[in-house]
C-alpha cells in the first residue's frame, strides 16, 4: 500500500511539475543585434606618451538578448549582452590590441510569498574595458567614481536578495542583503580584489500620504593584498590585505506629490571601522535626497547624497559627496527615446591596511560623466532603431597626475530587433543612486511590465492569493 502511495505521489509531482509551464500568464523575449561605429579620444594630464593617450574610431557588434517569463506568483527577467570591438588609429590600421569585448549576464525575480510577503533576488556577471564606451551597456547605468589608469578589464560579480512583509495595516519590516566582487585586471601590476558584504533591516510606517522609516545597515569590505609595477627593474613593497567595516543607522521619509513624482529624504550617521590604521574609527552625517519620476516606461532619478561608498576598481571606501540625475523617457509618440546619465563626484577614501600604494590613489578624487544616448524607433520599420549617443569624462586625482584624464566619445548605431523594438519593455532599473541604506526589495529589481500596442501577449495579472485553510 506505502509502494502504490508513493508512485502515485511521485505521478502527481511529476504532473505538478510539467503543468507548472502552463500557469505563466506572460512570456516574451527580444533579441537585438547593433552595430555601432565610434570615435574615442582620451587625453592625459600627464607626460606623453601615457598609457590613457589614445584617439582613433572603432567599430562593435553587439548582439543581445532580454526575456521575461511570469506566473501568477513570480515576475523573471534575463537579459544578456556581448560587445565585440575592434579599434582603429587615426590613419585607419587595425591597432595591435586589436579585438575587444565586453560581456553582461543577469537574472532577477520577484516572488510572491503570500498576500502579505514577498521575496525578490538578483545576480548578475559584468565583465568590461574601461576607457572606452561599451555599447552593450546602457547610458543610464553610467559610472561616476574615479578608476586606475592601468586598469585594461574589471571583471564584477553581483547579488542581493530582499525581504518584505506586512506586519499590519500600515506597518511593514523588510530585510536586505548583497554581495559584490571585484577584480580589477591591470598589465603592470598586481592590483587589489574588493569582496564587499552587506545586510540591513528595515521597519517602515506608512501615513495618510508619507512613508517614514529606520534601517540598520551592516557592510564588509575585503581587500585584497597588491603590489605595483616594476620601477627601474625593482618591485614596491606588497601592501598587505585589509579590511573596512561600514555601519548606517537612518531614517528615511518618503512623500508622493503626485501620481508621477516622488520624493525620498534619507538621514543618518555612518560609522567606519579600519583595523591596523591610527584612525580605526570614524563617525559622519549622511543622507541624501531623491526625487523619482515614474510613468509608464518613462522614468528618472535626481538625487544628491554624502554617503560611503564602495569603489570596487580602486579597492577603497570612500565618503562622497555626489549630485547625480539618471533619465529614460520617451518623446511623446514620435518613435524617439532619450536616455542617459549626468553625475559629479567628490570623494575622499578612508585609510585602511590595505590602501594602495600604487597610483596615487589615496586622495580626494573629482569625477564628472555624462552619458547621453538618443534612438528613434520608425513606426513604419518597428525592427529597426537609429541612435546617437555621446560619452565624456572627466577625472581629477589630487595626488596622481598620471591618472588625470579626459575623455569623450561619439558613437553612431544601428539595430535590428525581434520580433520588434517594443517587445518585451519593461522600465528601466536603475543603480543605486549613492542611497545611505542598500536598495529596498522594490528597487533591487522593477519587473513591472508596461506595453505598448506593438507588443503581442497579454499583461501579466496580479499575483493570486495563498489558499486559505489547511
Amino acid at each position: 500500500m506505502r509502494l502504490r502511495c508513493g508512485v502515485a505521489s511521485a505521478a502527481l509531482l511529476a504532473a505538478v511539475g510539467f503543468a507548472a509551464p502552463a500557469r505563466a500568464q506572460y512570456v516574451d523575449w527580444r533579441t537585438t543585434m547593433t552595430l555601432t561605429g565610434a570615435y574615442t579620444r582620451i587625453l592625459s594630464d600627464g607626460q606623453l606618451p601615457t598609457a590613457l593617450t589614445y584617439a582613433g574610431p572603432s567599430i562593435s557588434f553587439s548582439p543581445g538578448l532580454v526575456g521575461l517569463f511570469d506566473t501568477p506568483r513570480t515576475e523573471n527577467s534575463l537579459t544578456y549582452g556581448l560587445s565585440l570591438t575592434l579599434p582603429f588609429n587615426e590613419q585607419l590600421s587595425v591597432q595591435q590590441s586589436a579585438l575587444t569585448y565586453a560581456n553582461r549576464l543577469t537574472y532577477a525575480g520577484h516572488y510572491a510569498l503570500s498576500e502579505i510577503a514577498s521575496m525578490t533576488f538578483s545576480v548578475g556577471v559584468t565583465q568590461a574595458p574601461l576607457f572606452s564606451l561599451v555599447p552593450s551597456q546602457d547610458s543610464t547605468s553610467a559610472s561616476i567614481q574615479p578608476v586606475p589608469a592601468g586598469l585594461a578589464n574589471m571583471i564584477t560579480t553581483t547579488a542581493s536578495e530582499g525581504f518584505l512583509r506586512q506586519v499590519s495595516g500600515t506597518t511593514s519590516f523588510s530585510q536586505g542583503g548583497s554581495f559584490a566582487f571585484g577584480d580589477p585586471i591591470d598589465p603592470g601590476a598586481i592590483r587589489a580584489r574588493t569582496f564587499s558584504a552587506s545586510n540591513s533591516f528595515g521597519l517602515t510606517r506608512t501615513f495618510s500620504a508619507n512613508t517614514v522609516g529606520l534601517t540598520l545597515n551592516d557592510q564588509i569590505n575585503y581587500f585584497t593584498a597588491s603590489q605595483g609595477d616594476a620601477v627601474n627593474g625593482v618591485l614596491p613593497a606588497l601592501t598587505p590585505s585589509g579590511s573596512i567595516y561600514v555601519n548606517t543607522l537612518a531614517l528615511s521619509w518618503w512623500h508622493p506629490f503626485s501620481e508621477r513624482l516622488s520624493g525620498v529624504l534619507i538621514a543618518g550617521a555612518t560609522q567606519t571601522l579600519s583595523p591596523g590604521t591610527t584612525t580605526m574609527m570614524e563617525v559622519q552625517p549622511t543622507g541624501s535626497l531623491t526625487l523619482n519620476y515614474e510613468f509608464n516606461i518613462a522614468s528618472a532619478a535626481l538625487s544628491a547624497a554624502h554617503v560611503a561608498q564602495t569603489n570596487l576598481a580602486t579597492a577603497t571606501v570612500s565618503f562622497n559627496d555626489t549630485a547625480a540625475l539618471r533619465f529614460s523617457l520617451p518623446i511623446g509618440v514620435t518613435g524617439l527615446v532619450s536616455s542617459g546619465a549626468v553625475g559629479y563626484t567628490h570623494g575622499v577614501p578612508i585609510p585602511s591596511a590595505a590602501t594602495p600604494l600604487i597610483g596615487g590613489l589615496v586622495g580626494p578624487s573629482s569625477v564628472f560623466v555624462g552619458d547621453a544616448a538618443l534612438a528613434y524607433t520608425p513606426r513604419p520599420v518597428p525592427t529597426l532603431t537609429v541612435g546617437v549617443r555621446g560619452l565624456l569624462t572627466r577625472q581629477v586625482l589630487t595626488e596622481s597626475v598620471a591618472n588625470n584624464f579626459t575623455s569623450y566619445s561619439v558613437a553612431l548605431n544601428l539595430t535590428y530587433s525581434y520580433p520588434s523594438a517594443t517587445a518585451a519593455l519593461m522600465r528601466p532599473s536603475f543603480s543605486p543612486l549613492y542611497s545611505a541604506q542598500p536598495p529596498s526589495p522594490s528597487d533591487v529589481i522593477s519587473t513591472e511590465r508596461y506595453f505598448s500596442a506593438g507588443v503581442s501577449g497579454p499583461a501579466p495579472a496580479e499575483p493570486l492569493p495563498l489558499p486559505k485553510g489547511p
